[in-house]
């Protein structure tokens, strides 16, 4: 599952634009189900800070907190996201933190 969040500043267009490219970027995207469409979300956090959040029982992980300079540090915030996906399919106990980049792992209470 992945769960895309995106501001429509210009109305719809601005949406259906991501999601053609979405699809450019790899057609299974078209095959894909939107659960939800949200208004008025801000993509950042109070602290300003990214958050990995993690659910077992809905084999969900959702990076939050990457607005202004999402770009620069995606790709250090995905590769933690990747090793936390790893340990929890290995069926480890998911650690506190992620030892490269230092950031907090944070289980959902569903």
């Amino acid at each position: 599952m992945c769960r895309l969040l995106f501001l429509l500043s210009d109305g719809l267009r601005s949406g259906l634009e991501l999601l053609s490219a979405l699809y450019a970027a790899h057609p299974a995207f078209g095959e894909a189900d939107i659960l939800e469409i949200a208004t008025g979300l801000r993509p950042t956090l109070n602290h300003h800070n990214p958050e990995i959040r993690y659910s077992r029982a809905r084999r969900l992980i959702e990076i939050n907190g990457l607005f202004r300079h999402g770009f620069m540090i995606s790709p250090a915030v995905t590769a933690a996201a990747v090793r936390l996906a790893v340990a929890l399919f290995d069926g480890k106990d998911a650690p506190e933190r992620d030892e490269e980049s230092g950031l907090a792992y944070i289980q959902r209470q569903d």
